[in-house]
């Protein structure tokens, strides 16, 4: 089922019992459906496109099309290789709930849902594409590389100046050996 969205009644439709429905709904708004422009028809299209790609696939995000296998353990430990200030337990009791309260994600939140959501806002914040398929690696690359370049440094928020000093105090080492 594709979901549009759009204004109007929407139309009953028996469905048989038993039968499964996937739907492929798009997460951003596609504008006015009776607007005739062909880049605007281009870009529904392509948001349509990888719409579908994450319900088929089953990608992650819900601002990129993250495909990532992720455990609940692995992302806290990414998370926690970012605390290079504080001790651990004040890290993970108040910093970590202060970044999920920060993006909004709801009550019972995961240590996944949270390092996804991190990884989404630098990645936007970076202006990083969003139409793409990413692995987590290379979209945590992406940002890395556009961060590297960025002329508001100070712009940043904090976490991803954590995120920054951690990832340049890697790179200093690899140059130490």
């Amino acid at each position: 089922m594709l979901r549009i969205f759009g204004i109007g009644r929407e139309k009953r439709v028996k469905i048989p019992e038993g039968t499964h429905i996937y739907s492929v709904e798009p997460r951003v708004d596609l504008g006015n459906i009776i607007e005739f422009d062909a880049e605007k028809s281009k870009l529904n299209m392509r948001i349509g496109y990888y719409d579908a790609m994450r319900m088929v696939y089953g990608l992650s995000g819900t601002i990129y099309y993250i495909d990532e296998d992720y455990s609940e353990e692995k992302c806290l430990n990414k998370l926690c290789e970012y605390n290079n200030r504080r001790s651990l337990r004040h890290f993970v009791e108040s910093s970590l709930p202060a970044v999920a309260r920060r993006l909004k994600l709801g009550p019972g939140w995961s240590y996944r849902e949270l390092y996804l959501g991190l990884v989404e806002a630098l990645a936007k914040i970076c202006r990083i594409p969003k139409y793409h398929i990413y692995t987590l690696e290379d979209l945590e690359h992406a940002i890395w590389e556009r961060i590297t370049v960025l002329e508001d440094y100070d712009e940043l928020p904090a976490l991803a100046k954590l995120i920054f000093n951690q990832q340049e105090d890697e790179d200093n080492e690899f140059e130490r050996t």
